[in-house]
């Protein structure tokens, strides 16, 4: 059940530009452009085939690396998150481009971001950050609801104004010929879906903090 409702945000984030998951992010940067372009089918095809393909490199990688990787995750504390938080800010400029305007402009959202993150109660100390006395904020903004009011709302709008479909051209009865690519690119560049599902795997070993746990303590995922 959780493995496809994390697929099925690769659709909104193909069709429309919208990341039905945090996990479809990324997918927005490539799959939409292709969307705009009458390769929606195609996009779909490669996205749906990779994370197939990815879930059971994953499960596999994560079966055999359990044995080493309990001990090291048992001893993830806040230090380490730190350092993957720097590490996740600094990974903005690369994302964003290339050039100052790029650079900048991933810095104005990793702050953005990080301001968002800030609004809530504080897990260690119970202090009331930018809730502005609203017991609604209390557990923070949700992320979902944030990031359909960042990508959502401007496609909307823009696809309202415009009177025009996602695509410039529709190509009538060639969403399955388009799929069946997509499938293809998935095995044509096989060592490429290989190695992103084994950087999947590994981000996945991370712990992640885990509301209500016992001392506010980091707790692996699986």
């Amino acid at each position: 059940m959780y493995s496809v409702c994390a697929t099925t945000g690769d659709i909104t984030s193909i069709l429309f530009g919208i990341p039905g998951e945090a996990t479809s992010v990324a997918l927005v940067m490539d799959g939409y452009p292709m969307s705009k372009k009458g390769e929606a089918g195609r996009a779909l095809g490669a996205a749906l085939m990779s994370s197939l393909v990815g879930a059971v490199i994953g499960a596999a990688f994560l079966t055999m690396a359990i044995p080493v990787v309990r001990p090291l995750v048992l001893f993830f504390a806040a230090p380490e998150m730190f350092m993957l938080v720097i590490i996740g800010l600094t990974c903005l400029s690369t994302l964003s481009g290339q050039g100052r305007r790029g650079l900048i402009q991933g810095m104005l959202t990793g702050g953005l971001g990080l301001l968002f993150a800030l609004v809530g109660q504080d897990h260690l100390r119970g202090i009331h950050r930018y809730t502005f006395e609203s017991l609604y904020l209390l557990n923070g903004l949700p992320l979902i609801p944030v990031m359909v009011g960042i990508y959502a709302i401007p496609e909307i709008v823009e696809l309202i104004v415009k009177g025009t479909p996602i695509a410039g051209e529709i190509s009538h009865g060639r969403l399955g010929k388009g799929v069946r690519e997509g499938i293809k690119d998935t095995f044509r560049y096989f060592w490429l879906t290989v190695r992103c599902s084994l950087i999947g795997a590994v981000l996945g070993m991370i712990p992640v903090w885990v509301e209500g746990s016992p001392s506010g303590q980091l707790m692996p995922r699986a």
